[in-house]
Formats: structure tokens, C-alpha cells, sequence
């Protein structure tokens, strides 16, 4: 990956750093300087980074602006298909709630095993691992520093269910790939 040297201010600060040519603003500010308040207008012009934040946030119990969504890149995605909104919403949504639910998980073990409680007794609350009362355990950006800056990485595959079409009409029955299909074979 080819690197360039940028040199920029941020917040009346200026830096310089050397990155991917192919890394965008938005991601240093957010990824790299942890500016997350930083949002983006028009990722695929559906909205998906903000939904798809949304759902994380609700899948985790962490407050969305700690979300950052990493789109994909259609040279390590080739066959990816069009940006169509509730399809971004129903394959991409499901597969980060997966994720979610999974990352939810790693953070939830490594919390149990510095506070010596069951991870079955834990849970995410407005920034903070509580335990099953509700009381803070430790809060989300000193778990971050006990961590050591360990990554806590989830992946998730979503593969839609297979559907078939309705008894007696053989044209293919789509719902689950793109949403309502509007008079088709009515």
C-alpha cells in the first residue's frame, strides 16, 4: 500500500503523520486521533455507517459515538452488489449484530477476569461494564487502559435465508435480498 506524508490542523493544532494514500480524513480523524464526534454525511449515499453504528450501539449497550463503521472495498469485495438502503440495512445490519453481539462477548470475558465476577453476571451501560445490579464495574475507557490497548476484534458472516417462492408461482421470491417487491407475478 502506497503511503503519503499529509499535513493538517486539527482543532487550532497542527501535525503532520504518514498514512495510506487510500485512508480518507474522516477515518483519520475518527480511527487514528480518536476524534469520533466526527461523522459522516453520505458513506454510500444510504446512511448505512450511521444505521449500522445504531444497530452496534444497541446490540452492545455502548453509546453510539464510540462506533466507528469501516466500509468495505470492493477490491478485497469484488462480487459486492449495488448499495441499495434495506438491503445495506437487512445483510449488513444482521451481520453486525452478530458482530456486536460477539464483540459484547470478548469485552464482557476480559472485564469478568479483572474484576473476578461470572461474565453471565455483567453487562454495557452508558460506558461502563455493571454488574447484574446495575452497579459500574469499570467504566469503558478505563477497561481501555487496563487493556493495554489489546484489540477486542468480532467478525460476523450473515448469509440471508433461503426463501422460496409462494406454492404455484416459479419466478423467484426475493423479500429478504431487496425488500418489498412491488407487484411482481400479482
Amino acid at each position: 500500500m502506497m503511503q503519503v506524508e499529509v499535513r493538517l490542523t486539527v482543532n487550532g493544532k497542527p501535525m503532520s503523520a504518514t498514512v495510506a494514500r487510500d485512508l480518507t480524513l474522516l477515518r483519520y480523524l475518527r480511527d487514528h486521533l480518536r476524534l469520533t464526534g466526527t461523522k459522516c454525511g453520505c458513506d454510500m449515499g444510504q446512511g448505512a455507517a450511521s444505521v449500522l453504528a445504531q444497530i452496534a450501539a444497541a446490540a452492545t449497550g455502548i453509546p453510539v459515538e464510540t462506533f466507528s463503521v469501516v466500509e468495505a472495498d470492493s477490491e478485497g469485495v469484488p462480487a459486492g452488489a449495488m448499495a441499495i438502503g434495506q438491503r445495506q440495512t437487512m445483510i449488513a445490519g444482521n451481520a453486525t449484530i452478530g458482530a456486536a453481539k460477539k464483540l459484547k462477548k470478548l469485552i464482557l470475558d476480559a472485564a469478568s477476569r479483572g474484576a473476578g465476577l461470572r461474565a453471565d453476571d455483567l453487562g454495557i451501560r452508558e460506558n461502563h461494564v455493571v454488574n447484574k445490579n446495575g452497579d459500574p464495574v469499570v467504566s469503558l475507557a478505563q477497561f481501555r487502559r487496563l487493556t493495554d490497548g489489546m484489540v477486542l476484534e468480532a467478525k460476523h458472516e450473515w448469509i440471508a435465508p433461503q426463501t422460496y417462492p409462494p406454492q404455484g408461482r416459479p419466478e423467484p421470491h426475493l423479500p429478504y435480498y431487496e425488500g418489498r417487491q412491488d407487484r411482481q407475478g400479482v
